[in-house]
């Protein structure tokens, strides 16, 4: 009798008949599972043999072979060349054909019933069946669900015992992750700024922005830098400033914009804070077209903003829109637009910019002065010259005692000048020359300005004798009356002056003993 196991018997289900399935006992179903165990031990290299080509009947007969060898040691699972060999020996393919037969009819050692080829495939089936489950079941699970965390190192099967394995993660340097939301990049912007960030690609804030988000260098600023240098940025786009201001540079420091010019576009302080902007006269003649952003508020220290030298023309209003709050600008102190072209009235709202000392908007086309120049106290320079100014001098000027320079000569003033200037003692230069329709007489009261060092009443239709109280002007240094309708004697006591440089008069008219004096013929 035949002692292979009941695994490496050749079935053919086909012989089977319904009376052996039905004489099937539970004994014998365990005896056919338990002839399997060689099978189950070898599954391994059954799967390997399957990669490689042999089939369930090749094995078979292998195992025929060995047992008729006698327990001749030969490869159960010969490769497929291997294989091929061994049936094209001569011989080797009847005897396997009659060990098979052989196989088939053996019957049960005494005392066991004849075995099931049925029960002995099912139990292999379902055995295969789940090592096979065993296997795929974990690999889907861990396929189907997340990524291995890569700073573990290694990756096990949920209950499965892995020894640690341990990786060395290469250490990063430590970096700043920016948001590059501009709400948290620019936490203190306003919320229109933050709207034209999002919806606005045409506007100078969207330009600015993504202008400082593409900074290579952003990660290495404070966030006050940021600030100050999103500020430049949308002032630069909001004027359409030039390529030759050499501003918007990622390589050099703001503080150094704009040094290619013989005057120096931003002014720091030594803490690297903007203190001045002034991209003006001669060399900025840049065609401004826009208005100072209100973002320029970043610049907490800024205290001057020039925009001289703009032969563009633009409403004043829209230099200064009334989105700018004195409020946003603490530390503002100067405002300069000589030359900027600005037309209109100026308007009331710039008046509200109390904080200002310097008001400087000369050589434009503004026609009007408001009534609330009073509130602007604190001036100490204000310069409105070659304007289209009309009608009278308003008298809230002379009630800004602290104004040291005032400069309204060139305009189309009328009227006589007022005693009140009388009252505006710290007045250190008085212009008022060129204004054609102003008349009257000079005022005794303008012996009161004993600092005055420069007066100017010249090419006006003023009259009368020139008052005495003018030799009480011992600060003064230049004095011009020429061009006018004025008589008498120019006080000796200005001669004795000897910081006074030159007095200027119409000698066919005036009388002038001084050294000081220069006729001058019209």
């Amino acid at each position: 009798m035949s002692t292979n196991s009941a695994g490496h018997h050749q079935i053919n289900v086909e012989e089977t008949t319904t009376t052996d399935r039905e004489d099937l006992s539970d004994t014998q179903l365990e005896k056919g599972i338990a002839a399997n165990e060689e099978t189950h031990n070898n599954i391994g290299r059954t799967i390997k043999t399957a990669e490689e080509g042999i089939t369930q009947e090749e094995l078979l007969k292998r195992s025929a072979q060995n047992k008729r060898n006698n327990g001749t040691p030969v490869d159960a699972f010969p490769s497929p060349r291997g294989a091929q060999e061994m049936q094209e020996a001569p011989g080797v393919t009847e005897l396997l054909n009659t060990t098979n037969n052989k196989n088939k009819n053996e019957t049960a050692p005494a005392g066991e019933k004849k075995r099931n080829p049925v029960v002995i495939g099912a139990a292999i089936a379902v055995l295969v069946l789940v090592i096979i489950l065993a296997i795929a079941i974990p690999l889907a699970v861990r396929g189907g669900g997340q990524e291995d965390d890569p700073s573990l190192g290694t990756s096990a099967t949920q209950g499965e015992i892995s020894d640690p394995v341990l990786t060395q993660v290469p250490t990063q340097a430590p970096t700043l992750k920016v948001d590059l939301d501009a709400g948290v990049l620019l936490p203190n912007a306003a919320n229109s700024t933050l709207e034209l960030i999002s919806l606005d690609q045409g506007s100078p804030q969207y330009k600015a922005f993504t202008w400082l988000t593409q900074d290579p260098n952003l990660q290495l600023y404070k966030s006050w830098k940021w600030e100050q240098r999103f500020a430049l940025a949308t002032f630069f786009y909001a004027f359409h400033g030039p390529a030759y201001w050499s501003w918007l540079s990622y390589e050099i420091e703001e503080c150094e914009w704009g040094e290619s010019f013989a005057i120096k576009h931003v002014h720091c302080n030594d803490d690297g804070h903007v203190r001045r902007i002034t991209v003006g006269e001669a060399q900025a003649r840049t065609l401004f077209i826009g208005s100072i952003p209100p973002e320029l508020s970043f610049l907490g220290q800024l205290e001057e903003v020039d925009l001289s030298g703009n032969p563009q023309s633009i409403p004043i209003l829209r230099l200064l829109p009334s989105s700018l709050s004195p409020e946003s600008f603490p530390s503002l102190k100067v405002i300069g637009c000589t030359g900027c072209s600005l037309r209109g009235s100026i308007p009331a709202e710039l008046c509200d910019w109390t904080q200002l000392h310097t008001l400087r908007l000369g050589t434009n086309w503004l026609s009007a002065i408001p009534v609330e120049i009073q509130q602007m106290t604190q001036l100490q320079v204000l310069t409105l010259d070659t304007n289209i100014l009309t009608g009278t001098i308003p008298l809230e000027l002379t009630q800004l005692d602290q104004l040291q320079t005032l400069t309204l000569s060139i305009n189309r003033l009328s009227g006589m000048v007022p005693s009140e200037f009388g009252l505006m003692t710290s007045l250190t230069l008085l212009g008022l020359s060129e204004n054609r329709e102003m008349s009257g007489t000079l005022p005794t009261e303008l012996g009161l300005l004993t600092s005055l060092a420069f007066l100017n009443m010249s090419a006006t239709l003023l009259s009368g004798d020139i008052p005495s109280e003018l030799g009480l002007l011992t600060s003064l240094t230049e004095l011009a009356l020429h061009d006018s309708n004025l008589s008498g004697i120019v006080p000796s006591s200005l001669c004795s002056n000897p910081d006074l440089l030159q007095i200027q008069v119409d000698c066919d008219s005036v009388d002038c003993t001084c050294s000081q004096c220069k006729c001058i013929t019209m």
